[in-house]
């Protein structure tokens, strides 16, 4: 009813619950089943659900969510998450002999 959902810490096997999606991130569209921030905009035809044509008539825009694949409507504003780049990889030199 809260949101929450069960968690469990990888690194020490402890159970929690928490919000799928940080607080700050609340009042921009997020998917409602993984909490995911990766999400399309898509064309309001290809979502199906009860009141899809009340939303469609309105414009209300859809979204598609890219991990779980779940396509819902929103009137939450947009907010482009941009994975931040990983860092190339370090490799460890060894030791090369001097040249006499």
């Amino acid at each position: 009813m809260l949101g929450m959902r069960p968690w469990r810490c990888r690194s020490c096997d402890l159970r929690f619950a928490a919000w799928s999606v940080p607080v700050a991130y609340l009042p921009y569209v997020h998917c409602r089943l993984c909490g995911s921030l990766d999400l399309q905009r898509i064309s309001r035809d290809h979502v199906d659900s009860n009141f899809a044509w009340f939303f469609r008539i309105i414009r209300i825009p859809a979204y598609r969510c890219g991990p779980c694949r779940k396509r819902f409507f929103s009137i939450l504003r947009y907010h482009r998450i941009v994975p931040a780049p990983e860092p190339p990889p370090q490799h460890h030199q060894q030791g090369v002999p001097a040249a006499d």
